[in-house]
């Protein structure tokens, strides 16, 4: 692992972290489901018996997941548009591939 994705994967760390203290209380709860008792995600997390994971089995290498997490892709896919603007011009003008 080199130094750039240790930086990655630090600032998702925090950004989940920074998601969570402000998120994470049951205040989500009480705003979406306010007939339900109060419960942290927290504890929704440790209760579920189930999850989900969006992946894409072709772009991502092999890795072990836990039986009760259930690896599903292209589920946010749609037809692509076609590019606009200064996108379009930079792929018109390029010669080979755009890094």
């Amino acid at each position: 692992m080199n130094s750039r994705r240790k930086m990655v994967l630090a600032l998702q760390d925090f950004f989940n972290e920074l998601y969570r203290m402000i998120f994470g209380g049951t205040d989500m709860c009480e705003r979406y489901v306010p007939e339900k008792p109060a419960v942290s995600i927290e504890q929704l997390t440790a209760d579920a018996s189930l999850f989900i994971k969006l992946s894409d089995h072709l772009l991502e290498t092999p890795r072990p997941i836990m039986p009760d997490t259930v690896a599903m892709g292209h589920l946010m896919g749609r037809p692509a548009k076609p590019l606009q603007g200064d996108f379009k011009q930079l792929m018109d003008t390029s010669k080979g591939n755009i890094w």
